[in-house]
């Protein structure tokens, strides 16, 4: 069996905004958590009702695409093959960079 994930993202990409203040009413320490400390940025909070919140594309947050959809996708592969968990399991890809992709410290583009 297989499953992928399609990205319909914008070729832009989601954008390089400016560090700033953060929005009305947010703690941003606590949002933070135990994450690294960084200033606020609209992208590293993400939360917007017009766009795919960002935050996920950071990986002091998150995991990228398959720590977030990878669950959901694979779980209706188990489901209808009524299997209650992978008996194997391989990856294939590569990192790849571009004008729209957001360095980590795992990640370095050149």
């Amino acid at each position: 069996m297989r499953t992928w994930n399609y990205s319909n993202m914008k070729e832009e990409g989601i954008g390089n905004p400016p560090d700033g203040a953060p929005v009305s009413g947010l703690d941003w320490e606590m949002w933070l958590g135990p994450a690294p400390e960084h200033a606020f940025n609209a992208n590293r909070f993400g939360v917007d009702p017009d766009a795919f919140s960002h935050f996920r594309w950071f990986w002091d947050y998150a995991g990228g695409m398959m720590t977030d959809w990878g669950i959901h996708l694979l779980d209706i592969v188990q489901m209808a093959f009524d299997e209650a968990a992978p008996t194997a399991i391989t990856a294939l890809g590569s990192a790849s960079c571009s004008s729209r992709t957001i360095a980590t410290r795992r990640t370095r583009c050149r």
